[in-house]
């Protein structure tokens, strides 16, 4: 079971990974373009792929935990360019849970 878990925790970090190498090249596309290198933050991804849930986390982190909790933690995440975030997690879990 506990190898299992590894192994699924592993599987997930290089899924992260490739998800940051995606965004990275998302942001490289206005500067093939002639234009600048644009990076998309963590939640402006999250509200193109689905603007209701990222709605419903917010609406619940405010009434049901505290509205600090928002305001400080979760929107600095938010704001971080999505390829740091994928790749930083990502990284983590690959390295933690590599092989032994």
């Amino acid at each position: 079971m506990r190898h299992r878990l590894r192994q699924a925790g592993r599987g997930l970090g290089w899924a992260l990974l490739v998800c940051a190498l995606l965004a990275f090249g998302g942001g490289l596309q206005p500067w093939v373009g002639g234009g600048a290198f644009q990076a998309l933050a963590l939640g402006e991804l999250w509200y193109h792929l689905d603007a209701a849930s990222l709605n419903a986390l917010q609406a619940f982190v405010q009434r049901y935990l505290h509205p600090v909790i928002w305001e400080v933690g979760a929107l600095r995440l938010l704001l971080l360019p999505a390829w740091a975030v994928f790749g930083v997690v990502g990284g983590a879990l690959a390295w933690l849970l590599r092989r032994g």
